[in-house]
């Protein structure tokens, strides 16, 4: 199942004083597995950018943030998947 996840999360856009339209905009949504969505919802990013929001520092952040949290979701898959395969309910139930 795939749904639309924003890059810029909505708290850091608003943390920022980013408009609801740059955030909202297609420039910042991405389709994602609904499990990958999840597994990184309370992502949160330091930025710190100085002076007004220009749709280019924008696009810059957009982007550090889609970087980063590309090398983070694998390290989650990994750590879902050790946790399933060493089948913990199994000696809970012995």
């Amino acid at each position: 199942m795939l749904q639309v996840d924003h890059v810029v999360p909505k708290s850091v856009a608003i943390q920022l004083g980013v408009s609801i339209e740059t955030y909202n905009d297609m420039v910042n949504c991405v389709l994602a597995c609904s499990t990958c969505n999840t597994f990184d919802n309370r992502y949160t990013y330091a930025a710190e950018i100085a002076g007004d929001i220009t749709i280019d520092t924008f696009l810059e952040l957009r982007d550090a943030i889609f970087l980063d949290r590309k090398q983070r979701i694998p390290q989650i898959h990994a750590r879902e998947r050790a946790f399933f395969e060493s089948r913990p309910w199994e000696l809970a139930s012995k």
